[in-house]
């Protein structure tokens, strides 16, 4: 992601969002198969494919690395906020923890998808003593799972997470 956002031009960026980013503020509990970034499409394949990366279909992959790259869309939802992480000096963007929180929550509530409520509580629990609860409550609010929320935080102090 931070040799990505490197060498992407004209100041764009490449978002970290989806199951890579919940590994990623989970430090590896949980592990997922791709990479899931909003941002430019063109500008994110072009230097994709100069750094050997083949295409198929929506993805992105090099075998030798192990690594799919997904562009699922190029614009965030209008209540996600990106932050930047720098790692070993290199621009990581992300959304925020709550954002991703709330993504889960989203998939979980709409798509009944019990991963991704599995994703929302190993969130939460690593976080929950960082996360801004008005901000999360917020965000839940206007993306319509203020109720799962609420779910999500009885259930992890119902476990002692």
């Amino acid at each position: 992601m931070g040799l990505l956002n490197k060498h992407l031009p004209g100041g764009q960026r490449a978002v970290l969002v989806g199951g890579a980013l919940v590994e990623f503020y989970t430090s590896g509990l949980y592990t997922t198969g791709d990479v899931d970034l909003i941002g430019n499409w063109n500008a994110i394949e072009d230097v994709m494919r100069q750094a050997g990366f083949g295409k198929e279909g929506r993805h992105l992959y090099r075998e030798d690395l192990g690594l799919v790259v997904e562009i699922p869309k190029d614009s965030l939802r209008r209540t996600e906020t990106v932050v930047l992480h720098e790692v070993e000096g290199l621009p990581v963007y992300a959304v925020t923890v709550e954002d991703a929180i709330v993504d889960r929550l989203l998939a979980a509530k709409f798509w009944k998808s019990t991963t991704d409520w599995e994703q929302a509580i190993l969130l939460y629990a690593a976080h929950r003593a960082r996360v801004d609860p008005a901000v999360l409550e917020q965000k839940a609010a206007a993306n319509d799972v203020p109720d799962t929320l609420r779910r999500l935080v009885s259930d992890v102090a119902g476990q002692g997470r």
